[in-house]
């Protein structure tokens, strides 16, 4: 969040719009967030104590980035397989945006997501 660089700031806006996004149309944000336990998803049962995932929606939005997506790696506390199944879909759901993402600016891969 930089002045001039991430937004700019007008104080004198006569249509009182003192902020405004500098990061072009269309960006796409990914954060991998990771947690000692699971369940912090949209809909999970430790959702309604996720406040990163809101905190980061709203500060991208300021800037201009309102596509946001999360991948979650849980069950850092407890290891083994449970940490390890979580390590395992987190790996591949980065694997699957970025994939997308290169979809999405007009690149082909010849790797197939698995």
């Amino acid at each position: 969040m930089r002045v001039g660089r991430t937004f700019a700031f007008d104080a004198d806006d006569p249509a009182g719009q003192f902020y405004r996004p500098l990061v072009p149309p269309g960006r796409r944000a990914t954060v991998i967030v990771t947690s000692g336990d699971a369940g912090y998803e949209p809909g999970s049962p430790l959702w309604r104590m996720n406040h990163l995932e809101p905190h980061l929606r709203t500060t991208f939005a300021f800037v201009g980035v309102t596509d946001v997506r999360f991948v979650d790696a849980g069950n850092d506390e407890f290891g083994g397989d449970r940490l390890q199944r979580s390590l395992e879909t987190a790996a591949r759901r980065v694997f699957e945006e970025a994939v997308s993402t290169v979809q999405l600016v007009g690149c082909s891969s010849s790797r197939t997501v698995g």
